[in-house]
């Protein structure tokens, strides 16, 4: 003897289940790619937040090099110290490139910027004056020079403020690594929240498919 046709209202609800299931996953689907999306440009700011660190601590100890070499090849006239010294500034100088286009997508550190190199320029236009001097014997020029930068006021205030942009991009990390622990946070709760709804789904429609077939 044939079985009875299944039920319309069990295909009904069967259909409705597997629909409801689809839409879980749609939407599981989209919310992980977006987060994921969010995610990627959150590391990318936190690298780009790392690069400017770096190069703020690597431009500080380029300058701090070159004023000491500067003070060294004074007193020595080494030709070796001379050339210790002109490389440290070539470093200053690419090193503040750099910043100057890690930070230009962010204006506050990026006017930050454009004020240490008014300063570090008038820096590297004092020591390149000293060395000139130094090359052509005027000791009592590189004395004079030397004497009016007694204490290095300049030098100090240059690494105030790289400290200080610093400071501001260390909090910015901060920031930015906790934003982007929350987003992998929400992306793990929402797909194992879709997973097990799914799961709950699932059996729902094996539930009412034996109940059919029980009934029948």
């Amino acid at each position: 003897k044939p079985s009875p046709p299944v039920k319309d209202d069990t295909i009904r609800r069967v259909l409705a289940f597997f629909l409801l299931i689809s839409a879980v996953l749609i939407v599981v689907a989209v919310t992980a790619v977006r987060n994921i999306n969010r995610s990627v440009s959150t590391s990318d700011w936190v690298n780009h937040t790392h690069a400017v660190i770096l190069e703020t601590e690597a431009l500080r100890s380029a300058l701090f090099v070159g004023d000491g070499t500067l003070h060294t090849y004074v007193s020595t006239g080494d030709a070796r110290d001379l050339a210790a010294c002109r490389e440290a500034l070539a470093n200053v100088t690419d090193h503040l490139e750099i910043i100057n286009a890690l930070t230009r997508q962010e204006p506050v550190q990026h006017e930050q910027i454009i004020q240490l190199e008014s300063m570090i320029s008038q820096r590297a236009g004092f020591i390149q004056g000293v060395l000139a001097a130094r090359q052509a014997g005027n000791m009592e020029g590189v004395r004079a020079m030397l004497a009016a930068d007694s204490g290095g006021a300049t030098l100090r205030e240059i690494e105030r403020r790289l400290q200080k942009l610093k400071s501001e991009e260390l909090a910015l990390l901060t920031e930015r690594d906790t934003a982007s622990f929350l987003q992998a946070q929400t992306t793990r709760w929402t797909v194992w929240a879709g997973v097990a709804l799914d799961v709950l789904l699932l059996g729902g429609v094996a539930w009412l498919i034996r109940d059919d077939l029980a009934a029948r």
